[in-house]
């Protein structure tokens, strides 16, 4: 069997020959695929439209410099994302990837217009019932699709990558009801690689440039990682990122179950090809990541096997809500899948811990850093 092949290409700066110089050296060393006449859906990564100094979302430049690529090899750009709640009004502004978009010449889709469901493409024997998704129509009128993920920490996944970036192309609130269906971690992983399998991305570019730290999706801190990283193996690639982070590879739900239910080859870093640089180039130990030390018992087990609980999602940190940074906007309200929030006067948010998953929507929705996350009496 061949090994996966991870490209890993240095790249210090958002300047945009370098970018460019850096996803085309990543590209073509991980055998981009034959686009020449066909229609290419990027799919970046739009949590929440805030400026890309945040590193919330995928970078501009690197947008702007796969869009120049797709174009040189003879595709046609197809670009979209929908954000946790997208409003009408939504177009990527302030994130400046609709700007790019404009710029280039490539094709900005609306997520939301005439939604399809998709039954799950997995062939599987399950006992569990199968996922349908009802996705952005892109999917049928693009030839192949392109994640392009941000190198970021995850409270739920503990990383998000080029498979958790695909939880995208599900518009808007359409989400939530996966988050309440799926409330722990293995489970929610293994919707995410049936998702993976219905909507499998032909390539995946993640910008790991400036990556984010902490406690991500959205909250974060900015992280200097200097890399573009490409694959046409998005399980793998998320392996290999996770492993510059400093996790535990195997301990990275989606990369769990992936290897458990047989979706990826990948057992360690040596089954894997770089072609340009090796990750320990990259890897850095002081990456401040979300604590896997709770599953670190679980490799002297079978893997991927976790212990079965009533209600496994009251063991997990709490969301926590200040008073001081809210301002009532009311998003995490109305994003919360459990209904487990409440707005009170506009002005302060009063959760009910015995209905909250601990799914974490919340935290991932709200941009004003009014909502942390209880760690070990401390919060992040």
């Amino acid at each position: 069997m061949e090994k996966p092949v991870i490209s890993l290409s240095a790249c210090s700066s958002y300047e945009p020959e370098a970018v460019y110089k850096a996803v085309e050296a990543a590209c073509l060393a991980a055998g981009f695929p034959h686009i020449s006449g066909k229609k290419v859906l990027l799919k970046p990564n739009i949590l929440s439209d805030v400026p890309p100094e945040r590193a919330v979302t995928t970078h501009p430049e690197v947008l702007r410099a796969v869009i120049r690529f797709v174009r040189k090899m003879g595709g046609t750009a197809y670009v979209g994302d929908s954000p946790t709640i997208q409003r009408s009004s939504f177009t990527g502004k302030k994130c400046g990837l609709k700007a790019v978009c404009d710029e280039s010449g490539a094709i900005w889709v609306d997520f939301t217009d005439k939604p399809v469901k998709v039954g799950n493409a997995s062939t599987q024997k399950k006992k569990r019932k199968k996922n349908s998704f009802t996705l952005t129509n892109a999917v049928n009128n693009c030839d192949m699709i392109i994640s392009l993920p941000k190198m970021k920490t995850h409270q739920l996944m503990y990383m998000t990558g080029a498979v958790k970036n695909l939880f995208g192309l599900i518009p808007s609130l359409a989400k939530s009801p996966y988050h309440l269906r799926f409330p722990e971690r293995i489970k929610f992983a293994d919707m995410l690689l049936d998702l993976y399998q219905t909507a499998t991305p032909q390539f995946s570019i993640m910008d790991a440039i400036i990556a984010m730290e902490g406690p991500g999706p959205n909250s974060g801190t900015p992280k200097h990682m200097g890399l573009i990283m490409a694959s046409s193996d998005a399980l793998a690639l998320d392996f290999t990122a996770s492993y510059v982070m400093g996790y535990v590879p195997e301990l990275i739900p989606t990369v769990k179950q992936a290897i458990k239910r047989n979706l990826s080859s990948v057992q360690s870093i040596d089954s894997i090809e770089f072609p340009i640089d090796h990750p320990d180039k990259f890897k850095d130990r002081s990456y401040k990541r979300i604590d896997q030390d709770k599953e670190a018992g679980l490799l002297k087990t079978a893997l991927g096997f976790l212990p079965r609980r009533s209600k496994p999602m009251y063991n997990e940190p709490k969301p926590l809500f200040s008073d001081k940074n809210c301002i009532g906007c009311g998003e995490c309200v109305e994003i919360c899948p459990a209904n487990a929030l409440t707005l009170i006067r506009g002005v302060r948010v009063i959760p009910d811990y015995k209905k909250c998953i601990r799914c974490y929507c919340c935290h991932e929705v709200c941009q004003y850093d009014a909502i942390s996350i209880e760690v070990k009496g401390t919060t992040v």
